[in-house]
């Protein structure tokens, strides 16, 4: 494709299209800016956070970097590029765990979005990985009405991108800076000792391009999750460690064609987005707001969105808009928390992901119900096993709906509150068993159970 070069900056410094030229034989290093502070309109980044992270001890910063990035085609083409990336790390270098997330920013929407971050972040915290969100395509940068660019011309203004052909270098390029910075380190002198891409939807599928393309030349990723997209054929067996988690939307009963570094993780009940990614956005992102921040709630920050069901009749069984709590309450967050915690230790211990069940399809190769329209098969976290809802996860676009049992459904399933709990408690010690459920989520799961009105007499 042709090279887009869309900011006036880099217009008038004479930056052209890409240029034709031998392909770097490895990851060029970039240039780091930063931390960029409180310039611009808005006085912060794009998608920063609502909260403050310094009282758990974190830092929150962004980054400009830039280079020159080449294409992977039959003819490479090299061209300049500036994006920004928004870090955050822990303080002290001994709550570290070695494992930085890398996500690809998702720009269906025309700007950046990260959805795996909003279900990752609690794990992130507690755990001491750090976080690296990447602009690494075009849409997010510059050139719509939703780009960087377009929200703060006075704080992106200077970004540039030559078009989404480079933008798999440019990634490249991130990662390096990342795990092997030259000159100044976004990471404040942590060293990355593992580093996990991760990208969701269209970002998973770009993530998938970039396994069968850039991967064996660039080498710098240590481990893949692709959340809802990307192909499950692959044009050879992955280089590292690959979970590719499929929500209820992408369901099909196709094989893949690998097995030895990949694990294909199938979630029904799960929607492509969810209450969780409407509630996050809503609370979370201070994108046009001067708002100042505040601090961290823990456990309360958690709790505050991650119902399953269990709380009865809501606006998430419509399809209200997001904003005013709509979408499928399917905590899909804890599958994507399993993966990355399986991927982390794959990659340090040399132990390989488990592999659940396969999905169940019917005749028309449309997954399988049960009595209540929940999907069996695949990947089951508890409130599948032990439902208090019907999760109708590809209804109502990407975000799904939740569909409360009305009392009397409630009561033939579970007598008592009790009986409830033992069930939720049976599924849950079941799921932690077989690696799909990390205990800190099986104990949040649990406190959200027994807090419930489920088998309360009325």
């Amino acid at each position: 494709m042709a090279a887009v070069i869309c900011s006036a900056t880099a217009l008038a410094a004479g930056l052209g299209a890409g240029t034709s030229g031998a392909a770097p034989p490895s990851v060029s290093d970039p240039m780091v800016e930063g931390p960029i502070g409180t310039a611009g309109l808005w006085g912060h980044p794009w998608n920063d956070q609502f909260f403050e992270v310094g009282s758990i001890g974190y830092r929150e910063e962004e980054y400009f970097v830039s280079g020159t990035a080449k294409t992977y085609a039959a003819s490479p083409t090299i061209a300049p590029y500036k994006t920004r990336i928004l870090v955050y790390r822990p303080t002290d270098p001994r709550r570290f765990n070695g494992t930085t997330i890398v996500e690809w920013d998702n720009v269906t929407a025309q700007n950046a979005e990260e959805p795996i971050w909003t279900w990752l972040h609690p794990m992130v915290f507690r755990e001491g990985y750090a976080y690296v969100f990447v602009s690494a395509q075009a849409a997010a940068i510059c050139c719509g009405p939703r780009s960087h660019e377009a929200w703060d011309p006075v704080r992106y203004g200077g970004l540039s991108h030559p078009g989404d052909d480079y933008s798999f270098d440019i990634y490249s390029q991130v990662v390096q800076a990342v795990r092997r910075p030259q000159g100044l380190d976004p990471m404040g002198g942590l060293e990355t000792k593992r580093v996990l891409a991760v990208g969701n939807s269209q970002s998973a599928s770009r993530l998938h391009t970039y396994v069968n393309t850039v991967q064996r030349d660039a080498g710098v990723v240590d481990a893949f999750l692709l959340d809802a997209g990307g192909s499950k054929t692959f044009a050879r067996e992955p280089p590292v460690p690959l979970i590719q988690l499929l929500s209820e939307d992408g369901l099909s009963p196709a094989a893949p064609n690998v097995s030895t570094n990949y694990r294909l993780w199938e979630v029904p009940g799960a929607s492509h987005n969810d209450a969780d990614t409407g509630a996050h956005d809503a609370t979370n992102e201070r994108t046009t707001t001067h708002a100042p921040k505040q601090p961290y709630a823990g456990d309360e920050e958690i709790h505050r969105h991650s119902h399953y069901g269990e709380e009865g009749l809501s606006t998430h069984a419509t399809c209200a808009p997001v904003l005013l709590d709509g979408g499928n309450e399917y905590p899909r967050r804890y599958a994507v928390r399993a993966a990355v915690h399986h991927l982390n230790n794959w990659v340090k211990t040399g132990t390989p992901a488990p592999t659940p069940s396969r999905a169940e399809f019917d005749a028309l190769d449309l997954p399988s119900r049960d009595a209540y329209g929940n999907a069996l098969g695949g990947l089951r976290l508890p409130p599948l096993d032990v439902p208090v809802a019907t999760y109708a996860a590809t209804t109502c676009g990407l975000f799904g709906a939740t569909i409360a049992f009305d009392p009397v459904t409630l009561a033939q399933l579970y007598p008592s509150h009790d009986d409830y709990v033992e069930k939720m408690q049976a599924a849950t010690d079941r799921a932690v068993s077989a690696g799909f459920l990390l205990p800190n989520d099986a104990a949040e799961l649990m406190t959200l159970a027994r807090a419930s009105m489920v088998g309360v007499a009325g």
